[in-house]
């Protein structure tokens, strides 16, 4: 998997969460859903920051 491709999941998955108003979004929260290790959700995150 590219991390074009697990950003734009990631951006899905937060999206989802404020459309359902849970706000703020926990690391812990990312990690349970995604099921990714924390490299590559920070690797995901890093990419939509920049």
């Amino acid at each position: 998997m590219g991390i074009q491709k697990d950003a734009g999941e990631l951006l899905l998955f937060f999206y989802d969460e404020f459309k359902h108003e849970k706000i703020p979004v926990r690391t812990k929260d990312v990690l349970e859903a995604t099921k990714w290790d924390i490299h590559r959700v920070k690797m995901a995150y890093t990419y939509l920051m920049i």
